[in-house]
């Protein structure tokens, strides 16, 4: 077994969280090429000890627009576009892309779905009146959100060990794929955003997809954001995984989210405190800098104690030399503002003025 994926307990604790800007040899990086050298090392890591394997970011689908219809009162494409993947097309999901139709090629937003309800209309008019085109999508369509050994997605693709949060991080891709192929869509101004274990998806979706310009994670917390080591409130640091969600508890309550791997890192049985997280090779500090050079835009609810304000605002600080190092400092965001856990109206403006500054509206 080679060194980088020896079981957790083998590997060696990290005072503080593990260095980014250092190579598996002890090396400095000094230059952009050496760290996309060691980001690929890193992804294999992230994959090994949490996500799992998946398919391709670019496998092949086919869409195909099952309904078409006008929106908002006419000002409005909405069409209901059903993605076909996996071998033989065998697999399908269905999305919504609402756009104005008026000649121009438009950043597209992809956004993973709690429910089959859809966007609410402020979120809809407010993208819309923005230049954007937002494609939405519910993601258990994929996969359920409950524990269970097959989905779709995992029958059509047997061969993989990934657990949910790749599987919809996968669907956003899928999503991309249709998007970048519209007249109506700007390819290289591709957003993934999501709340919640949505927005752990959204950021798997940035790190593994780039062509993903901005990834957009909304109170991604554990897996997410947040970080593994340092648990903590808008006050500072407790590390209480009473209240703050810690690594063995969403691996306890989570199973079927993660690979198999993940479950011998935490601990796993109440209240959930620390077991092996100080061996982890990565944290959310690491999940935030893989997707340097592109756009990172996290925002969080400073009440949202349990998605770790605390331990997002440490990852961000501790990505920011990766980011630094690619010549893009400004590209490594962390909104934060009053309230608890939610994707409100005020998440969405700050999301759409930052990427208006990436896009140069």
């Amino acid at each position: 077994m080679s060194r980088e994926f020896a079981p957790i307990e083998a590997l060696p604790e990290w005072n503080g969280l593990p260095p980014l800007l250092t190579d598996e040899d002890g090396n400095e990086i000094k230059t952009p090429a050496q760290w996309m050298n060691r980001r690929e090392a890193l992804i294999r890591l992230v994959e090994h000890y949490m996500l799992g394997q998946g398919p391709a970011f670019d496998a092949p689908i086919k869409g195909q627009v099952i309904k078409s219809e006008r929106a908002l009162e006419g000002q409005a494409q909405l069409d209901t576009v059903r993605v076909f993947y996996g071998p033989g097309f065998q697999g399908h999901f269905d999305m919504s892309v609402l756009y104005k139709d008026d000649g121009r090629k438009k950043p597209a937003i992809t956004w993973s779905l709690f429910s089959y309800t859809g966007p609410c209309p402020v979120e809809r008019e407010l993208v819309l009146e923005r230049g954007y085109v937002l494609c939405s999508f519910y993601r258990e369509q994929m996969t359920p959100d409950a524990p269970m050994k097959t989905g779709p997605a995992q029958a059509v693709y047997p061969e993989y060990d990934w657990g949910a949060i790749r599987i919809w991080a996968f669907q956003h891709s899928l999503a991309a794929s249709y998007l970048t192929a519209q007249p109506y869509v700007n390819p290289d101004a591709l957003v993934a955003t999501g709340h919640s274990r949505g927005g752990k998806a959204a950021l798997a979706a940035g790190i593994l997809d780039p062509r993903f310009a901005v990834t957009a994670p909304n109170n991604s917390g554990c897996g997410g954001c947040g970080n593994f080591r340092y648990l903590g409130t808008r006050d500072g640091l407790t590390q209480d995984p009473a209240l703050t969600e810690s690594l063995g508890r969403i691996a306890h309550v989570f199973p079927y989210w993660w690979n198999q791997t993940f479950q011998t890192i935490g601990e796993l049985n109440p209240p959930h405190g620390f077991k092996y997280e100080s061996r982890l090779p990565f944290d959310g500090h690491t999940l935030r800098a893989l997707v340097a050079p592109r756009a990172l835009f996290s925002s969080e609810g400073l009440d949202d104690a349990w998605a770790n304000p605390y331990g997002s605002q440490l990852s961000c600080k501790a990505a920011q030399p990766v980011f630094d190092l690619m010549g893009v400092p400004q590209n490594n965001r962390l909104f934060l503002r009053e309230g608890p856990h939610q994707f409100g109206e005020t998440d969405w403006r700050a999301l759409l003025d930052f990427c208006d500054q990436q896009f140069s509206f």
